[in-house]
């Protein structure tokens, strides 16, 4: 695991959770990786927290995941999808990828990626393409490069917020939880669900990414209504 960068930027927002006896209280925290660079986060030592790891029987086959790249190995890349070993993608499983014409993808990349084998007893395989073989979204997060291997296609820039798996179900479900719905009239972003209770989200500016991913942190400690109450009165800066 590597050393914080110095100039990697980290907020961490503290809330307090009731338990069943009133008068003890448990801490809960959310991280958000700040990138150093534009799309590159510097430094993920927050993934080391226990509370962060998944296991590898969450996932199913096409679920789809944000992941830290951590290094190379060969012809493949390896990735931190939150569990206690790292998932392999490899350089041609991007659209357009050729021995030739291979992705620009470096250490400490985010992509998103999709599930292709998740075995308790074999290494959890990614994916950048689905079965048509196009990226259908996926591929490196926070570059504004159209056009290149391996781009995402999105907005330059974003942050990495962690939260639970079940967030990001609600969150992907806008008929039973509308928050990304009711956040999208007053704000253009662009957002990454992973299975992995992991979110990337861009914004146009990084105090509206800022705002926008702390009222999606909320979401996993106060009332679904009182969290779509609070985007409704969220104005543009």
């Amino acid at each position: 695991m590597m050393d914080p960068a110095p100039d990697a930027k980290k907020f961490k927002a503290s809330s307090k959770a009731h338990r069943s006896d009133t008068s003890k209280m448990s801490k809960q925290s959310l991280w958000l990786e700040f990138p150093g660079q534009c799309g590159v986060v510097t430094s993920v030592s927050a993934l080391s927290r226990h509370s962060l790891r998944c296991p590898v029987t969450q996932f199913h086959m096409g679920d789809r995941v944000v992941g830290v790249v951590t290094r190379k190995a060969g012809e493949y890349y390896m990735v931190d999808i939150g569990c206690s070993s790292s998932a392999s993608l490899g350089y041609l499983s991007f659209e357009g990828a050729s021995k030739k014409n291979r992705p620009d993808l470096n250490i400490g990349d985010v992509v998103y990626a999709m599930v292709t084998q998740a075995d308790r007893d074999l290494e959890v395989e990614l994916s950048c393409v689905d079965e048509s073989g196009r990226a259908s979204g996926m591929g490196i997060l926070g570059r504004h490069e159209p056009g290149t291997v391996g781009n995402a296609g999105g907005m330059a820039g974003g942050v990495m917020l962690h939260c639970t798996p079940e967030l990001v179900r609600r969150l992907g479900n806008p008929e039973q939880f509308p928050l990304l719905n009711l956040l999208a009239k007053s704000f253009p972003f662009e957002v990454c669900l992973g299975a992995n209770g992991r979110i990337w989200l861009t914004a146009r500016s990084p105090r509206e990414t800022m705002l926008l991913a702390n009222v999606i942190s909320l979401a996993d400690h106060i009332p679904a209504d009182q969290c779509c109450a609070l985007s409704r009165n969220l104005v543009p800066g």
